[in-house]
């Protein structure tokens, strides 16, 4: 499938198998019924990494686009980049966290 893109404020209608597809500011514009009669082709789409707008009544309603995805790595590169914890900062959890712990612990059987 080759689809072309229009930026806005230009917009452009093209058919697609029966789908109407519509393009304005990068992200392809559908309507409701297009996207229901169409659904599992467009949850492909978008899998792809594909951007939808969906309108109904000609306001749009909800935008579909790729998931993004987290994984311990990203995680752990994200934290990597964090200054470590002071000993000031340590004891003040700890000192904020002794009221909570009276010791018991109602989830283990003892």
């Amino acid at each position: 499938m080759t689809t072309t893109t229009i930026p806005w404020p230009t917009s452009s209608a093209a058919r697609e198998g029966d789908q109407i597809i519509r393009y304005r500011d990068y992200v392809r514009i559908i309507t409701a019924t297009e996207a229901a009669r169409g659904f599992s082709r467009l949850l492909d789409q978008v899998a792809d990494g594909e951007s939808v707008t969906i309108t109904r009544g000609g306001h749009a309603i909800a935008t579909l686009s790729p998931a993004k995805t987290c994984t311990g790595r990203a995680l752990r590169a994200a934290l990597a980049g964090l200054p470590p914890l002071d000993d000031e900062f340590v004891e003040n959890m700890a000192l904020g966290m002794e009221p909570l712990d009276d010791g018991s612990y109602p989830w283990f059987d003892d």
